[in-house]
């Protein structure tokens, strides 16, 4: 094209502007070039569509417009001295394609689900990376962080620029419509724990159930834990004071004020009152000391009545056998009531009711359900001495009072070479004030042993389950172990050091010296100190006092009561410390239980026929208790609690079980009735 205008004159800019609006193009379309000393322009215009349409229809577009239409858009006479000519450009330009996508001939082509593009300017679909496996994402995914684990699933890294999906385990509640949980926002079932947002690491709290202190969910800590509650398991006030005290029956954190007070006032009315009892019944002794003329006709015929039924009472006891019988009973419950605790063990609520009964037969103060936190007390330290303390306390009353007895107020014991006096209240006696002090205070000792033999078996099962209770510890993945006794117990590690934890070591390795090692070593050194009597058939001071714990056994047997000792301590002491709360340890137990019932057999250690018969009826039943127990942990473990009928306590289990408790409630009666 040539223009007539002075070279001075020319503008490209206008002259492209002016291009661009006649040919209905892009300024940037059009490119200039002047021949020196003239106005004769080549014109080039780049086609925005490259395709053969495109091209063909920008060429027709120019072709259109006349010279005339031309001249008057550039304001000067055009003369066209050449036609419309069609090439191909090469040019050379900087283009980005964004993440998300892959660009080929210009196009950005996003990248499909389940995919990421976190590059600029990839040209291939290989750059469209997968996400990991069990995740999704949408369509150009920009980064790894688009990629959500499916439900059923949740991310378990922690590095936000990871993605690690694993399948929701046991304890937590993944929805099959959630897809996008994290470690961080994964949500527990009711009675599940854990340490913190960043542990995997999910537990079945002890009170598990829907009252449970773990009340399940998405925390932002530890538990997530009933409103008040934190700690190991949930099982700690949140408040040093005596503000709030843990009651472990409701898993709660309730107020000192009117919570505690019906509690205190029950358990003290209950103790003041049995005391009072014990008091009255021993100073007036009714059915002995009173006399018929004293009083009105009909308590003088309930006096009577009481006494009648004393005797025969009496008589029934020993015509029938019954205390060896009452001490197997007691034994098994002894250990029955302890598998609970020991061995870790849900019991079906039928049984467990069953079994609280027996719980009078343990010195258990936290048991008794008092708040004493509110008082100050109530600590694991305090309740473990207190356990270990009171049979030393009452020991030490029963030897006082016997040996005071003897020494200051003999006139109710006879000897055979002190004068007959008439004693208080028309009671007859012998007096022996001449005799040496040193024979008084043997003679009360000797009096008290059979009370304090009876003391023995009935706390050293107990107290030795409680001594060896405060060593095994729980260790959690922040690597803080706990007590298993007790949960608000930080027990010492290598690098951590708990002051309560060595003070309650401290007490039960003394209980563990004054029970288990002491009253074995008792047993042993009064039994080999009277054997020879026993053999001979001689009747002794020492042999009488010794009554309680061989009368009932044959000569060649009288050490059955010390290895029915070393069963329990076997069974609710030692016990505790062999993988505790695994299926390992009940299984050793049942094996235990199974041979003690094999050697009771064999041995028949009795010298009434139906006390074998017993003894073996309460070893079935022992070992009864530990099978069903091992089937009721079992249940537990593969229980699987993301199945809505999932039920750790087996249905059929819990009739046997129930059963079974109710059999041995009557056996007792049962035996007898056959006698």
């Amino acid at each position: 094209m040539t223009l007539e205008a002075e070279l001075g004159d020319y503008n490209e800019d206008d002259t492209k502007a002016r291009l661009a609006l006649l040919y209905n193009v892009s300024v940037d379309a059009i490119s200039l070039s002047v021949e020196a000393g003239s106005l004769k322009l080549s014109i080039t215009i780049l086609s925005v569509d490259r395709s053969e349409d495109g091209v063909a229809a920008l060429s027709d577009a120019i072709k259109s417009k006349s010279v005339a239409e031309m001249s008057a858009m550039l304001g000067s006479n055009a003369t066209v001295t050449t036609n419309v000519n069609t090439e191909e450009l090469e040019e050379e330009y900087e283009a980005t394609c964004p993440m998300g996508y892959w660009c080929s001939v210009g196009l950005d082509i996003p990248c499909v689900e389940n995919t990421y593009n976190d590059e600029l300017n990839k040209n291939n679909p290989g750059a469209c990376k997968p996400c990991p496996i069990h995740s999704v994402s949408p369509e150009a995914s920009v980064s790894i962080e688009a990629c959500a684990c499916k439900s059923g699933y949740y991310d378990e890294a922690t590095d936000e620029r990871e993605v690690q999906c694993v399948q929701c385990q046991t304890g937590s509640s993944c929805s099959d419509e959630t897809e996008g949980v994290t470690l961080a926002l994964l949500p527990l079932l009711r009675g599940y724990y854990r340490t913190g947002n960043t542990s995997h690491d999910l537990r079945r709290c002890p009170d598990f159930g829907d009252g449970s202190g773990c009340v399940g969910g998405v925390g932002f800590g530890e538990g997530p834990c009933k409103e008040w509650l934190h700690g190991a398991y949930c099982r700690r006030c949140n408040v040093s004071d005596t503000s709030r005290y843990y009651d472990a029956g409701s898993s709660a954190c309730l107020s000192c004020e009117g919570a505690a007070e019906g509690p205190m006032l029950f358990g003290g009315g209950v103790a003041l009152a049995a005391l009072a009892a014990v008091l009255l019944w021993w100073r007036f002794q009714p059915h002995r000391n009173v006399a018929a003329p004293a009083w009105p006709h009909r308590t003088a015929t309930l006096a009577k009545l009481a006494r009648q039924l004393s005797r025969l009472s009496a008589a029934v006891w020993r015509q029938r056998s019954l205390r060896p019988k009452g001490k197997q009973l007691l034994g098994f419950y002894q250990i029955a009531t302890r598998v609970t605790d020991v061995y870790e063990v849900r019991m079906p609520q039928a049984a467990a009711v069953l079994l609280q009964v027996f719980e009078v037969l343990t010195i258990n103060v936290a048991g008794i359900g008092l708040p004493l936190q509110c008082l100050g007390l109530g600590t694991y330290v305090q309740q473990l001495a207190f356990t270990m303390l009171v049979p030393l306390v009452l020991g030490g009353a029963t030897v006082l009072f016997c040996v005071g007895r003897h020494c200051c107020c003999s006139g109710s014991s006879k000897s055979t070479d002190g004068p007959t006096t008439q004693g208080p209240k028309g009671q007859k006696g012998t007096y022996d004030f001449k005799r040496p002090a040193k024979a008084r205070i043997a003679a009360g000792l000797l009096s008290a042993l059979p009370w304090l033999l009876t003391l023995s078996f009935l706390v050293l099962p107990m107290v030795s389950s409680a001594a060896f209770r405060a060593f095994p510890c729980e260790v959690f993945d922040n690597g803080r172990s706990y007590l298993r006794a007790d949960y608000s117990v930080e027990c010492s590690t290598a690098t951590h050091t708990s002051e309560v934890h060595e003070a309650a070591k401290a007490v039960a390795w003394l209980g563990i010296g004054l029970y288990p090692i002491g009253i074995s070593v008792l047993y042993a050194v009064l039994l080999l100190h009277a054997r020879r009597a026993f053999m001979d058939d001689r009747a002794t001071a020492l042999t009488k006092a010794l009554g309680f714990l061989v009368r009932e056994y044959k000569p060649a047997y009288l050490w059955w009561e010390l290895l029915e000792a070393w069963k329990k301590l076997a069974l609710v002491g030692f016990a505790t410390l062999v993988r505790p709360g695994s299926i390992y340890q009940l299984v050793a137990a049942f094996l235990l239980s199974l041979m003690c019932m094999l050697l009771t057999s064999v041995a028949m250690p009795f010298k009434n026929d139906s006390d074998d018969c017993f003894a073996k009826a309460c070893g079935f039943a022992l070992s009864a208790v530990f099978f069903f127990s091992v089937v009721l942990k079992v249940g537990a473990m593969a229980c699987n609690p993301l199945t809505p009928d999932c039920n750790p306590v087996y249905p059929g289990c819990q009739k046997h079980m129930h059963m079974h408790m109710m059999c041995m409630c009557m056996l007792h009666v049962h035996v007898l009735e056959h006698e």
